[in-house]
């Protein structure tokens, strides 16, 4: 996988071969959107292009309230794309001021002619281009009808209704909507031994106690307010990617 960086400038690349892109912020990598890459992937390949997925560096709403609320760090998400997947290339648009204010003719003709985009994907609530005014109809009208896939958005996975999951300890639920066990990245604490936080995610764990995997081996681990203190066989450690299995309370 190919991670590019998007700005709306040209790219000193060439993508010579046609683009199947699936474009979304993909929060929580869940089932519906593995659904989604799947058919990505599979509409690629029926038609000889590559296979791209197009994210945001963060949510547009996040940028303009100048806050996050993401489920999950964005290295994990990458990972796990990149794990399931494999995509020829993952296109991260910078949200910036200088971003947002792009016209929907000018991220259009981007995703054609320097994308070279020919399928596009995207759920039912998409949106783009300043002040949202792009619409499902513009690439339509852009793209072809018979090239645009939507899928219709539900609510049962919605980022919010994820992030309830885990701040009331129903790891196991909240797995089987993601088809994973739930991953975070824990970082140390300076000055404090031992001592790690949750890094790069807004959600809140539940305090309490969980059964965890931490390369390959089960652990107990307690966390208050998103912070742990592990044993000194994992302290050599800056960072620490666990997998979360589930609440045990005690």
């Amino acid at each position: 996988m190919q991670l590019i960086d998007i700005d709306f400038t040209k790219l000193n690349y060439n993508f010579n071969k046609k683009n199947t892109i699936c474009i979304g912020f993909f929060d929580g990598v869940h089932k519906l959107h593995q659904k989604i890459m799947l058919k990505t992937k599979s509409i690629a390949k029926e038609n000889n292009e590559s296979f791209s997925i197009m994210t945001f560096s963060k949510k547009v709403s996040d940028f303009l309230k100048n806050q996050s609320n993401n489920l999950q760090s964005k290295k994990v998400k990458y990972q796990i794309l990149q794990n399931l997947f494999e995509p020829d290339y993952l296109f991260e648009i910078q949200v910036n001021k200088k971003t947002i204010s792009k016209s929907k003719s000018e991220f259009i003709s981007y995703l054609k002619d320097i994308l070279n985009a020919n399928h596009i994907i995207v759920g039912s609530d998409f949106t783009f281009g300043y002040k949202r005014e792009g619409k499902i109809d513009d690439l339509y009208e852009a793209f072809g009808k018979e090239n645009v896939y939507v899928f219709n958005r539900n609510f049962n996975y919605s980022t919010s209704n994820l992030k309830q999951l885990l701040y009331e300890g129903k790891i196991e639920q909240l797995n089987d909507k993601i088809g994973y066990f739930y991953k975070v990245i824990l970082k140390k604490i300076p000055n404090k031994s031992n001592t790690y936080k949750i890094h790069q995610s807004n959600s809140i764990l539940k305090n309490g106690y969980y059964l965890c995997s931490i390369n390959n081996k089960e652990i107990k681990i307690k966390f208050e307010n998103n912070v742990t203190y592990l044993k000194n066989e994992f302290n050599y450690f800056d960072s620490i990617s666990i997998e979360i299995i589930k609440y045990l309370n005690k």
